[in-house]
């Protein structure tokens, strides 16, 4: 989108996370949700939960609610949604919204499954977003992960069809989580 120059780069078949370097050792592999055992997961789950909550809900009200009529019936789709945190929060807060986790990771799809029944856990990575079926969504969210999007020019193409024309979408980019001042832009 940026660009048109093509970038090399590798990515994680099992957390999907990018990676610009030309050698990659094993040793060195990273996994975001290194952690299989659920214990562990439920551990980070809850960890998290507060912190996420807060935030979450600042984007909503300074965001959505600015941008959107959210007292309506929309398909919500939240990108890279992990436990879905973001999703459960938009959901509580406007009952009418239906909301779906795209999750890359099995893990963490697995467990938003488990904790958020309310919310639909879709367990791909976004390049695949063509694979979603019989769903067109009103409303994308991806907080903080779209530099990981490989082939962005062509899955953003990809999502567009799986959208309304009247769709919303809002993206931010990781230096808004370091800067609380900075995610309302």
């Amino acid at each position: 989108i940026v660009i048109k120059e093509k970038i090399n780069h590798y990515i994680c078949n099992e957390c999907y996370f990018l990676f610009n370097k030309k050698k990659l050792y094993q040793k060195k592999k990273i996994k975001y949700y290194k952690d299989n055992s659920d214990n562990k997961l439920v551990d980070r789950y809850l960890s998290n939960e507060y912190f996420d909550t807060a935030r979450f809900l600042n984007y909503i009200n300074q965001i959505l609610e600015k941008y959107c009529n959210l007292d309506q019936q929309l398909n919500h789709l939240d990108i890279g949604g992990g436990f879905g945190f973001f999703s459960k929060i938009l959901n509580k807060k406007f009952p009418k919204i239906k909301s779906f986790n795209l999750e890359p990771d099995k893990n963490a799809a697995n467990l938003a499954l488990k904790l958020n029944k309310k919310i639909s856990t879709i367990n791909l990575p976004f390049e695949k977003i063509n694979q979603v079926k019989n769903i067109k969504f009103d409303l994308v969210t991806y907080w903080g992960g779209i530099y990981r999007t490989v082939e962005p020019n062509k899955v953003f193409n990809d999502l567009k069809k799986k959208c309304t024309q009247n769709c919303r979408y809002f993206f931010s980019f990781p230096f808004s989580f370091d800067d609380m001042r900075m995610q309302h832009l």
